[in-house]
C-alpha cells in the first residue's frame, strides 16, 4: 500500500500500535503522537490527499 492510500482506520491502527500495544516495547506518549499526527497532516496536505486520513485540527 502507498502512503497516499492510507485510511482513517490505517492511522487508527498505527496509533494503537505506536501508543498502546503491549507487544510494542517502545510505545510513545500522547504528546509524541500529536507531534507525529501534525507531521502526517502536513505530509497528506502537501501530497494533496483528500479527505485527510489524519487531521491534527480535529
Amino acid at each position: 500500500m502507498l502512503w497516499r492510500e492510507a485510511t482513517e482506520q490505517d492511522l487508527a491502527d498505527f496509533r494503537d500500535r505506536r501508543c498502546r500495544a503491549l507487544e510494542n516495547p517502545q510505545r510513545i506518549s500522547g504528546t509524541k503522537w500529536n507531534y507525529d499526527a501534525a507531521a502526517f497532516t502536513k505530509l497528506f496536505k502537501q501530497g494533496k490527499v483528500y479527505p485527510l486520513p489524519v487531521d491534527i485540527s480535529r
